[in-house]
């Protein structure tokens, strides 16, 4: 499924990140899965660039 690979790869993008600029790893994994699941409540609303 492509979101899947989409959410897998942004995820890590997004960890990478928050854990970078110091956001502690609890938090950051907290904040990926909020992200993950605003993204799929509202993936309906999503529009591609590739569309």
């Amino acid at each position: 499924m492509e979101y899947e690979k989409v959410i897998i790869e942004t995820s890590k993008s997004i960890y990478r990140y928050l854990l970078k600029i110091g956001v502690t790893r609890a938090e950051a994994e907290n904040i990926v899965q909020d992200t993950i699941q605003k993204s799929y409540i509202n993936l309906n609303g999503i529009t591609s660039s590739y569309a």
